[in-house]
């Protein structure tokens, strides 16, 4: 009878060791369930993984701020806190909460898109509107040429940025844009799978492409760098003929 009891107190003092020990571990999560994280600095890893899931994405590009959590699945889900930027004319920025799903393969996918509450900042906008391309042209000090209609462009919007950058919105989603210098003027900060190094019409220029589809070409000119964007994509064979026309 002693023995008895004696081994149910045994019994009954590790099943409360056990249970002290697992309220204890408040680090380690439920099954499938979150846990919190503040990685102030994005690493090379998660930026690489962020990357493959955002490469896909026109028309708005995410710059990832921090690991705000992450979740074991099937593999991986990660929630990173985000600025989100619009490629537009006049770009509205904002913070978001995007969670980006890893599988076990090392694939990578946007699966979830959250609005963290702050709302819209709009940008003041640098951008000025003109009527015609030649009151345009004055405001910047140099020309541009520009695919016509008979080319089957319609014109939407002229414009300049702080008189050093010439815009020009199409009906079709296309943007072009002309400045001097070297820089990368797209505003198109979006990763894509395929990136193409060709020559046009004697000019150097590099295709970003998805689905086998133009979204966005940077190249310089005769000391002048130009920018192509178009959110719906184009043809290959499209993107060439407006660089050949676009100087």
């Amino acid at each position: 009878m002693k023995k008895t009891l004696r081994n149910a107190l045994i019994m009954l003092t590790a099943a409360l060791l056990v249970m002290t020990l697992a309220g204890c571990r408040k680090d380690v999560p439920a099954a499938g369930g979150w846990t919190d994280v503040d990685e102030e600095n994005i690493t090379a890893e998660l930026q690489e993984i962020f990357n493959k899931a955002a490469e896909t994405l026109t028309g708005v590009s995410y710059r990832p701020i921090r690991l705000v959590a992450r979740q074991q699945t099937e593999g991986w889900n990660y929630k990173f806190l985000c600025e989100e930027i619009t490629v537009t004319q006049q770009p509205t920025s904002r913070e978001v909460y995007v969670t980006v799903y890893q599988d076990l393969n090392g694939n990578a996918e946007i699966i979830d898109i959250e609005d963290n509450g702050e709302g819209l900042e709009q940008i003041p906008n640098p951008f000025v509107g003109y009527q015609t391309l030649a009151d345009a042209e004055k405001a910047t000090g140099f020309k541009m040429s520009i695919p016509t209609e008979e080319d089957g462009y319609k014109i939407l919007n002229i414009s300049t940025m702080n008189d050093i950058m010439l815009q020009v919105d199409f009906e079709d989603g296309t943007m072009l844009r002309k400045q001097n210098g070297k820089d990368d003027i797209s505003g198109d900060y979006n990763q894509y799978p395929v990136t193409e190094e060709t020559v046009i019409d004697g000019a150097p220029v590099t295709l970003r492409i998805s689905n086998n589809k133009v979204y966005s070409a940077i190249w310089q000119r005769d000391g002048y760098t130009y920018a192509l964007f178009n959110e719906y994509g184009l043809s290959v064979q499209a993107a060439r003929d407006i660089i050949a026309k676009t100087k």
